[in-house]
């Protein structure tokens, strides 16, 4: 046998396992197993055993060692294989053959430096050989030295320009480095020079989904399947594409058929359960392949998605663990982190993705969402408009951001974005929704009901939205609406408090304070913590005049939230007309300090400084509710109250006047500034007043009892009498 002749023969014979072995997929276990498949490994262990006598014959003998090499290879034993290759070396150290025989057995055994070591001696001794460039160069391809594999490659193809492998491993190198034009040239021409190799449509197929030109990437793989019957890779490869563009049924075929061909193929596992969302199929690729990362991190997210985040952080962590550079696990690993509630560590994640991966979109995007969250919007907005930048198309970015805006109060920006978001596809109920949220708070209602509509129409189970349009028809006065919204609401939600809530301001509003009273409470049922469920319930309480309650409940609220304002505000009212006028200046001072601008605190507190008799003070705090609220009668009326109360009765009188024309109806204005007529002595002018109360209220006790006294002193005895006996009747009794 003329090794010279033959070693490279059968030396190229196993180069597209070679190839193989450098593309992005595993190849079929067939294309794993070594030897000749037309040869039984019985007739090669006859020449082994042959070739081993003929040694034992001539020790030095370099032919038979390489011949022997070249079978050990053939049966696997690539350790023995190496022994003998090196022995062949060192009798003759000239042949090429040799170097070029070991470096592939040092390939096999994952020893890539001394294989490159090997070929680039085969290539100085041989500088035509173009097996032996192709060979480094899909090692060096491995090694992730991408510029010298296609120098290598590209002078293989020189040599030889019909090494279809060359070419399919060359375009491998350039999708690798992006370059997906000359990659496809590549594969293209790898399929043109042999028509039958089913891994060059695989690789074109699976560059072409990465395109997102998925009914040519099913064609290709449909190819590869036919051209590779025992290869699970194609069908694999063409169910992702499958999934992608949502033809699940097909995708789980095509899996189907995968872990058929190869029960043991965990990639397969890993896509089947990312469609069904299975942490069985995943767990079962975490046995099959325990190192791959990405089975891992697939079932981490699996875990998420059905609720159960610390069983998805610890598999996310180890993803992280197997690929410290797995930028997607720690993007993964921060979304289950915010579902957790750990909003830090999630940011943290974020980060490491971008660190790690600095164009990384989604993870500005995700960071983004986290410190928004947070509370952080400035920060928010940034990361959001970085992820804008790198995807100016970006929906979800826009819509988060938008999210930030709104929380900033920048109304317009937030309307703007959702308005993008929405315009680019991502017609989502939730970005409806959150846009009629900001189109509610700059006061557009209108434009707020068709959104949250919107909302509804595209998912008619979104209990939120019927909550959110009930609060804007409430806002409009269209009671009878809200509460119909806020029902459906607890229809499709029946532990939400919220709706419960908003349906019972619509009952107060519409003055049933029973039924107003039973929805607060059920909503402190369901939401204990609820603040303002039990500010509003005791708001109903003191409406209804049972103010005990109301304390108790405003007491409550401020327990749970001790910065709501308007409820200490209240609360100090309530007091004060208890006649506990310490507690009420207290209360209405804590207010205003939580809220300088809450224009009802200082008139509250004006009226506890009114019952402690310090009119001044009075005086000066209704003064600073007048300036904030410039249109409440209230403030006026009691402003003059105390004037008149230190006799200043012009005061009073332009004071209550300022009331009446605020609010015509206000019947206590028109008989206390009859009160100041009578002591600025205008008698006339006070019973117009006295009579202009009764007519608004007729059982108005005491404009009937100073309209008497105004008529007695008048000498008008008998109406005095008749309105005096009128005040009695309606209960009053002279103070």
């Amino acid at each position: 046998m003329d090794t010279h002749m033959n070693v490279p023969r059968l030396l190229c014979a196993v180069l597209p396992t070679v190839c193989l072995m450098c593309s992005a997929s595993e190849p079929s276990r067939s294309d794993r197993e070594p030897g000749d498949k037309g040869r039984p490994s019985a007739d090669r262990r006859t020449e082994i055993k042959d070739l081993t006598e003929k040694i034992r014959l001539n020790p030095h003998d370099a032919k038979a060692y390489l011949m022997r090499s070249y079978l050990f290879q053939q049966e696997g034993e690539f350790v023995r294989a190496v022994r003998d290759a090196s022995e062949a070396i060192h009798l003759n150290p000239k042949d090429h053959v040799a170097y070029g025989v070991r470096g592939y057995a040092y390939s096999r055994i994952g020893e890539a430096d001394k294989a490159i070591a090997d070929f680039t001696d085969v290539i100085r001794l041989s500088p035509t050989d173009a097996t032996a460039y192709f060979l480094r160069g899909s090692l060096l391809q491995q090694k992730g030295e991408f510029v010298r594999a296609v120098a290598d490659l590209t002078e293989a193809i020189r040599l030889s320009p019909g090494d279809y492998a060359a070419r399919g491993t060359r375009g491998h190198v350039h999708s690798l480095t992006g370059e997906t034009d000359k990659a496809l040239a590549d594969f293209t021409e790898a399929i043109h020079l042999n028509p039958k190799d089913g891994r060059a449509y695989f690789l074109r197929g699976g560059l072409l989904e990465k395109k997102g030109e998925f009914a040519k990437a099913i064609e290709d793989l449909t190819e590869a399947i036919r051209l590779s019957p025992g290869d699970p890779a194609p069908c694999r490869a063409r169910g992702d594409a499958y999934r992608a563009i949502g033809d699940n049924d097909r995708a789980l075929k095509d899996l189907e058929e995968a872990i058929r061909r190869d029960p043991k193929d965990a990639n397969a596992y890993l896509l089947r359960g990312r469609i069904r969302q299975a942490v069985e199929d995943l767990t079962l690729a975490t046995r099959l392949d325990p190192k791959n990362s990405a089975v891992y991190a697939a079932r981490g997210h699996a875990y998420d998605m059905i609720g159960e985040t610390n069983k998805a952080i610890d598999d996310l962590t180890e993803a992280i663990r197997l690929a410290p550079k797995f930028a997607e696990a720690y993007q993964a690993r921060g979304v289950a982190r915010q579902h957790a509630g750990e909003l830090d560590k999630a940011i943290a994640d974020h980060t490491e993705a971008i660190r790690i991966s600095p164009g990384y979109r989604e993870a500005y995007c995700l960071r983004g969402y986290a410190k928004a969250r947070e509370g952080r919007f400035g920060s928010a907005i940034r990361d959001e408009s970085e992820a804008i930048r790198l995807e100016p198309k970006y929906a979800d970015a826009y819509a988060n951001r938008a999210y930030a805006y709104d929380a900033r109060g920048e109304l317009d920006k937030a309307i703007d974005d959702y308005t993008q978001a929405l315009r680019l596809g991502a017609n989502h109920a939730r970005n409806y929704d959150g846009r009629g949220w900001a189109y509610e708070k700059k006061g557009d209602v209108d434009k707020a009901i068709t959104d949250y509509g919107e909302a509804i129409r595209l998912d008619p189970g979104f209990a939120d939205a019927y909550t959110n349009r009930a609060r804007v028809y409430e806002r409009k006065g269209d009671l009878d609406k809200a509460i119909a919204d806020c029902t459906e609401s607890l229809r499709l939600n029946a532990k939400s408090a919220m709706p419960h809530f908003g349906r019972a301001i619509a009952y107060a509003c519409k003055g049933d304070l029973d039924k107003a009273i039973a929805d607060y409470t059920e909503a402190i049922d369901l939401d204990p913590r609820y603040a303002k469920a039990y500010s509003n319930r005791g708001d109903a309480y003191h409406a209804k005049g049972d103010l005990d309650r109301a304390i108790a409940d405003w007491t409550k609220a401020i327990d749970l939230d001790a910065g709501l304002a308007a409820t200490y505000s209240a609360r100090g009212d309530t007091y004060g007309r208890k006649g506990l006028y310490g507690r009420a200046i207290a209360d209405c001072t804590k207010a205003i300090q939580l809220d300088p601008k809450l224009a009802e605190a200082y008139r509250n507190r004006a009226r506890a400084y009114d019952g402690t008799g310090d009119f001044d003070k009075a005086i000066a705090d209704y003064s600073q509710s007048i300036c904030i609220n410039p249109t409440d009668a209230w403030a006026y009326y009691g402003r003059g109250f105390a004037h008149a109360s230190k006799r200043e009765f012009d005061k009073a009188i332009t004071d209550y006047s300022e009331a009446i024309r605020l609010d015509h109806r206000h019947a206590a204005a028109y008989c206390n500034r009859g009160l100041a007529h009578e002591h600025a002595g205008a008698p006339e002018k006070a019973i117009a007043d006295f009579t202009e109360a009764v007519r608004l209220n007729p059982d108005y006790a005491a404009a009937y009892h100073c309209r008497g006294v105004v008529y007695e002193q008048t000498g008008q005895k008998g109406k005095a009498e008749a309105d005096l006996d009128r005040a009695r009747k309606l209960g009053y009794s002279p103070k």
